[in-house]
């Protein structure tokens, strides 16, 4: 009888494991239609509070959460700004939780601001990362000219691949 509650409980513990382990892998790289663009409080870099909001031009749109000392947002954004004008026609909106001071020292490396539709803010509250439920970066985030979300991802993505979503919503 003992023999039977352990091997239960093991396959039970077993069970578990595998299903947190399953769970923890669905949540990357995801297509959803179903999501609105979000309306999060930021900062930009003059310091005004700004209130994110879909494209008035109907533009595609690509949203970096990024950190300025994370190597893999450094070589993404890197990688954008090698194809710099093929990016003309959407917006580019970069989010960080970092200081004003240190996203200014961060253009100085990386001039994103270059970009003919780019905003950049401070997610100053943690409003945005609460609103999308952002939990590390790089995670980005692709609209449609309507604002609805089209797909979403944390980790490494090229600018090829970027423009390539962005290209299939401007369709």
């Amino acid at each position: 009888m003992k023999r039977i509650i352990i091997i239960s409980i093991v396959t039970l513990f077993l069970l578990l494991i595998v299903g947190i382990i399953f769970l923890s892998t669905k949540s990357n790289n995801k297509s959803v239609t179903s999501f609105s663009f979000p309306t999060a409080e930021v900062m930009d870099l003059s310091g005004k509070i700004a209130r994110l909001e879909k494209s008035q031009d109907k533009l595609p749109t690509f949203l970096l959460y990024f950190n300025t000392e994370c190597e893999i947002c450094e070589s993404v954004i890197t990688d954008m700004l090698m194809k710099r004008q093929e990016f003309d026609k959407y917006r580019l909106i970069f989010v960080s939780i970092e200081e004003i001071e240190e996203l200014e020292q961060f253009l100085k490396k990386r001039p994103i601001d270059t970009f003919k539709h780019s905003e950049i803010y401070t997610d100053y509250k943690m409003n945005l990362s609460g609103e999308l439920q952002i939990k590390s970066p790089p995670t980005y985030f692709i609209f449609d000219g309507k604002g609805q979300l089209i797909r979403w991802s944390t980790g490494v993505i090229s600018a090829t691949s970027i423009l390539k979503e962005l290209q299939q919503e401007d369709d």
